[in-house]
């Protein structure tokens, strides 16, 4: 019986990684296939300038990318798209907002670039969310953007840990921008998108430990110079 869940779970995951999303939808699943794209694409050129060392990385991201629109088709807390739509109809575009074009990601570099020794942050991923679940209990939306600069700031240098940081960038500018979200729908007389958002970033929340993790795989490649994940998201600004 455990061998037979043991197949199973296996080959529900490799479902997923070889899985194609359909590319319709709204800003969210727009931001999601772009990505999964880009990386698919610098997949071989990657592992051309690593020899094969970036495989798992790339793999990595690109299952967890997949995952997260996977999730999003079967449970509809995480479809944010469609919970997205009352309010973008009505001029209030969360995800839209909260999300960076991907057309800001920087260049792919051809060439390798200074070698390194590089740090892996210190930072446990779980405790890191626990301590942002704090803020928000205890401070609101405020609360919470001020504990991400702080989390962002014990972060090692700029070379290094770059998808933890895409992760709390991404909730730092989700609850900046809450409050501005909330006033407006209701201006609007529309419901509070305050659920939605609080999804949102809980949904970032869950996958810190991930991003960590796939961090930790990318830190030999990054120090020999090739700049894995660190040039593959765009910056995301907090307001």
């Amino acid at each position: 019986m455990r061998k037979f869940l043991v197949i199973a779970v296996m080959a529900f995951l490799l479902g997923i990684f070889f899985w194609a999303p359909t590319k319709s939808g709204g800003c969210y699943s727009r931001h999601m296939n772009e990505a999964i794209e880009l990386n698919q694409a610098r997949f071989g050129p990657y592992s051309d300038l690593s020899n094969g060392r970036s495989i798992l990385v790339s793999s990595a991201l690109i299952f967890m990318e997949k995952s997260s629109l996977f999730l999003a088709k079967i449970w509809s807390k995480y479809d944010f798209d469609q919970r997205d739509r009352s309010f973008s109809r009505r001029g209030v575009p969360v995800m839209c907002n909260n999300l960076i074009e991907m057309s800001l990601t920087p260049e792919f570099q051809t060439s390798r670039g200074q070698v390194f020794e590089g740090t892996h942050n210190s930072l446990d991923a779980k405790q890191v969310a626990r301590s942002l679940e704090t803020a928000y209990l205890n401070g609101g939306f405020q609360g919470l953007k001020s504990e991400v600069l702080s989390q962002i700031n014990q972060l090692p240098e700029k070379r290094t840990n770059c998808l933890l940081r895409h992760f709390l960038e991404s909730i730092g500018r989700a609850s900046a921008l809450a409050p501005l979200q909330i006033k407006l729908s209701e201006d609007r007389g529309l419901s509070s998108p305050q659920e939605l958002i609080e999804d949102f970033i809980e949904f970032h929340l869950l996958g810190l430990s991930m991003a960590s993790w796939i961090d930790r795989l990318a830190l030999p490649i990054q120090e020999q110079g090739v700049p894995i994940l660190c040039q593959d998201v765009p910056h995301i600004p907090i307001p």
